[in-house]
């Protein structure tokens, strides 16, 4: 795997397995009241079709406050860094196989999230088709945006979660986890510092992990 090198972006080569299934029906997801409607995509594993959920995510060297234990009387003190620096992180969870593939990105913008469909698409080349369900972010409905899937049509698809609704993307939770791991009342030194130890709480997650399933593929 390449590692963090300035400014460069990292491969989708995350060696996770995927169940595929032989038969999709997909309703329209902005008329479905829950995500239930649209997992109905249970069939045999001869399949040739994959199913994710993709979204960006910023880690910033500042720590995220928790509360924690401390002393009877006397007032845990966090050190920080201060400032605005992070990683943006773009992540895809591969709802059956409880695995989650990463990107680390320098900007959330259209140019790095068709690069990210690009690395997508090469991982799972094998595929005959590729759904993708992501949030609505303007980097998401840019117009090279649109032209590049109407090219790729035949190979991926990408179905729009409703407006604001967080709530119905699981790799959200997995965002929650790995800041609870990472940056809830952490002090990183330095930012090379919080990309190493995100960089390594992201690799364990290759293979499906116990804690990914009960967080995030609960249907």
């Amino acid at each position: 795997m390449a590692r963090e090198d300035g400014n460069n972006e990292q491969p989708l080569d995350v060696l996770a397995p995927v169940i595929h299934v032989s038969a999709v029906d997909i309703p329209d997801a902005a008329t479905t009241s829950n995500t239930t409607a649209v997992f109905l995509l249970l069939g045999d594993t001869k399949g040739k079709i994959g199913f994710f959920f993709a979204d960006e995510c910023a880690f910033y060297q500042v720590p995220t406050k928790r509360k924690k234990l401390a002393k009877r009387g006397k007032t845990p003190i966090i050190k920080s860094k201060g400032g605005k620096k992070h990683k943006s992180v773009m992540g895809v969870l591969s709802l059956f196989a409880a695995t989650v593939l990463t990107m680390f990105m320098d900007r959330c913008n259209s140019q790095a999230f068709i690069k990210f469909l690009k690395a997508l698409m090469r991982r799972y080349r094998h595929l005959h088709k590729i759904y993708l369900v992501i949030d609505n972010a303007s980097s998401h409905h840019a117009k090279i945006v649109h032209k590049f899937l109407e090219l790729v049509k035949h190979k991926l698809e990408v179905i729009f979660l409703p407006p604001y609704s967080p709530e119905l993307n699981p790799i959200e939770k997995f965002w929650k986890y790995v800041r609870e791991w990472v940056t809830h009342n952490q002090f990183h030194p330095s930012f090379d510092d919080l990309v190493v130890h995100l960089r390594e709480f992201l690799e364990k997650h290759k293979i499906p992990t116990a804690e990914v399933l009960s967080r995030c593929c609960y249907y």
